[in-house]
């Protein structure tokens, strides 16, 4: 069964949170899905957006939605429009309200780090979007006055850390590589006695030796972890590579991206931390923020909107 039927790309009428409809665009014709294109008017929302006058008016904030779909998708034959005239005070949970009502597969948004209405292409919001939702966030890097890149997808980078939950974020890669015929790229990070955090930081002060001892120990068990699901996949007909990574996790997997030529990376997230949670939210977080290649944060231990 086809996972992405709907894809949900939230507007605000700028170039740059249209940076992300090249990938919606390829995402659609890979997959057959439609495309919903929504625009929000924001509760006290500021009159320009990045040096663009705010949509406000129904009548334009719609038409606007129809060129967007021209331009990047060059047709409105399989798009939905929707712009939702009730100002809204949240912006994450209009997202998250708005993908419920559509039963949208994926909600795809930029991040440029600004705030107000921009928010709703801000890496946070998504973070919060990918956290509280039980939806996959695709994120794109947006750069000013930059035109926005075309997207293609033919390695996927999928990190895990041996955690049975994150069969979401496989699923979902196992999707786009078997649509894009695209070779997945699995990289496991145990962390070295230097990089870990929380509360092993502190045994590892008090307990230096074992703590070093213990992080080898995980290392193998992991290993043979890397190889079941590396099988697996084999299995399935995908291509695959497999890779056992030591230190922190986030500047690891922001190396291997560039390393392995990665066009998306798929991240299972959730809320625990240490180092027997490696997509904690905040390696997530960091990840974010430090790497320029799209992330798809797919919660985990959460079902999917189209399993709803």
């Amino acid at each position: 069964m086809n996972m992405l039927e709907r894809l949900l790309v939230p507007l605000d009428g700028s170039p740059m949170a249209e940076a992300v409809l090249p990938a919606a665009a390829f995402i659609a014709r890979a997959s057959g899905a439609q495309v919903q294109l929504i625009h929000a008017i924001e509760k006290n929302a500021p009159g320009t957006v990045h040096e663009e006058p705010h949509l406000r008016d129904t009548r334009h904030a719609e038409q606007y939605l129809r060129d967007a779909a021209m331009r990047f998708l060059h047709s409105t034959e399989n798009c939905e429009f929707h712009v939702h005239t009730v100002e809204v005070d949240s912006v994450v949970s209009s997202i998250i309200e708005h993908a419920l009502e559509f039963r949208s597969d994926l909600v795809l948004l930029c991040t440029h780090g600004q705030g107000g209405m921009r928010r709703w292409v801000a890496g946070s919001i998504a973070q919060q979007v990918a956290g509280r939702g039980p939806l996959p966030v695709f994120i794109m890097h947006a750069e000013k006055k930059r035109k926005p890149a075309e997207f293609r997808c033919k390695n996927i980078l999928v990190p895990i850390d041996g955690q049975p939950d994150h069969e979401h974020g496989l699923a979902f890669a196992k999707e786009m590589a078997a649509l894009c015929e695209a070779t997945i790229h699995l990289v496991l990070v145990v962390p070295t006695y230097g990089t870990i955090s929380g509360r092993w930081a502190v045994v590892g002060r008090l307990l230096p030796g074992s703590t070093a001892q213990i992080l080898d120990e995980e290392e193998d068990a992991r290993r043979e972890y890397l190889a079941r699901t590396s099988n697996a996949l084999k299995g399935e007909g995908l291509r695959v590579t497999a890779y056992i990574k030591r230190g922190d996790p986030a500047r690891v997997i922001d190396q291997f991206a560039r390393e392995s030529h990665a066009d998306i990376i798929v991240l299972g997230t959730h809320g625990k931390s240490g180092f027997d949670a490696i997509m904690s939210s905040s390696v997530a977080a960091r990840i974010c923020k430090k790497c320029r290649v799209p992330l798809v944060m797919v919660p985990v231990g959460k079902p999917m909107i189209g399993d709803q």
